[in-house]
């Protein structure tokens, strides 16, 4: 086995912060839900390093999504293109590494809309032992806006956000990790979303890479995207006079938690099975969760229903996730992966499969 290959499958998922060779990432992903859609992903990164401090990400994604007739919102098909410069410095005397950066997104009718990206990454050995390195800590802080491109509806709709999120993790002699994220959303139609999560994970072997843990998860929005999609008229009552209607809801435009909280567990495996080929699987499962679900009537004598603004709480609300990827460096200096990806959770499932290749050079 060669050591390198599991740097390299940190390589291909690593931040952009701690990428330092010359690079070219092709990747490109298909995933289907139960809405239903379909949603085509292709992406272009290059890192391109420009002294011993500087270094330019660039890349181009394009995303295109095609959604049915779903209880009653409309068959939409559309597409985004983005086109993205960062540019990453590292002070390493502070071991400091900052980003700035922009994005240019096109959508189907020809508008134009930017965004922007700013990091800063800093790690920090804290304390040592006579095998080396004992605890070491890591800040990680985002400021930037993307577009939401979860759901065909937020689109078309070109819903955006400005997402602001802060990390903090510990390794303790790289047997434990500690780590918690904080991230903070505001929407173009005025919503705001919040989510946070703490994380415990302990993995005590270095090749198979294992770790196995616990987290915590928090999330919730400022108003609910759970809204009222469809009415349709089922029958009519001679004798009271009354028309009956049945509902149907669905998230309009985009998916919001609602006071969704619990606790989850984690099992990672990263193992070099061969020389030229080693696997990456990840599972998520939650144990114990909660959330608030908008009380919605099913019928009614009206075409739209009465909003009572009414919640009642929903167990089993956080996802179960799983991941899977092979991947290997026989056409070395090129890397590939391949990936598959599983997520469920009420009222909404997706699966997913995808390349990547990266080109080291």
């Amino acid at each position: 086995m060669k050591n390198n290959l599991l740097y390299k499958i940190l390589f291909v998922v690593i931040t952009s912060y701690e990428i330092s060779a010359q690079s070219l990432n092709v990747e490109s992903k298909w995933l289907t839900d139960e809405i239903p859609a379909r949603t085509n992903k292709q992406s272009l990164n290059l890192v391109l390093p420009i002294s011993e401090t500087w270094k330019l990400h660039s890349s181009y994604r394009y995303q295109f999504t095609d959604q049915e007739e779903f209880v009653g919102l409309p068959r939409i098909r559309t597409a985004i293109h983005s086109f993205e410069n960062i540019f990453v410095t590292s002070i390493r005397q502070w071991r400091l590494d900052l980003a700035a950066g922009a994005k240019m997104n096109m959508y189907p009718d020809g508008s134009l809309f930017g965004d922007y990206h700013f990091g800063i990454h800093f790690s920090q050995p804290l304390f040592y032992s006579f095998d080396g390195l004992s605890v070491v800590m890591t800040l990680h802080g985002e400021a930037s806006r993307n577009r939401e491109t979860n759901t065909a509806t937020a689109i078309d709709r070109q819903i955006s956000s400005n997402d602001f999120s802060g990390s903090i993790e510990f390794d303790f002699q790289k047997m434990f990790t500690v780590t918690g994220k904080y991230t903070q959303q505001y929407y173009s139609d005025s919503n705001e979303k919040i989510s946070a999560y703490a994380a415990l994970l302990y993995h005590p072997f270095s090749n198979p890479w294992v770790a196995l843990g616990y987290a915590y998860a928090y999330s919730n929005s400022l108003f609910n995207n759970w809204k009222l999609t469809n009415s349709v008229r089922l029958g009519f009552d001679p004798m009271t006079r009354q028309t009956t209607y049945e509902y149907s809801y669905f998230y309009n435009p985009y998916f919001t938690p609602m006071k969704e909280q619990g606790h989850l567990a984690i099992g990672v495996i990263q193992w070099g099975i061969m020389s030229n080929l080693a696997i990456y699987a990840k599972a998520t499962i939650p144990f114990s969760s909660t959330g608030l679900q908008k009380y919605s009537p099913s019928t009614g004598t009206t075409p739209a229903p009465i909003d009572y603004d009414l919640y009642y709480e929903l167990d089993g609300i956080l996802p179960t996730q799983y991941e899977a990827s092979i991947i290997t460096d026989i056409l070395d200096p090129v890397t590939i992966r391949l990936n598959a990806e599983y997520f469920k959770k009420p009222y909404y499932s997706y699966s997913a499969f995808g390349i990547n290749m990266t080109v080291a050079f």
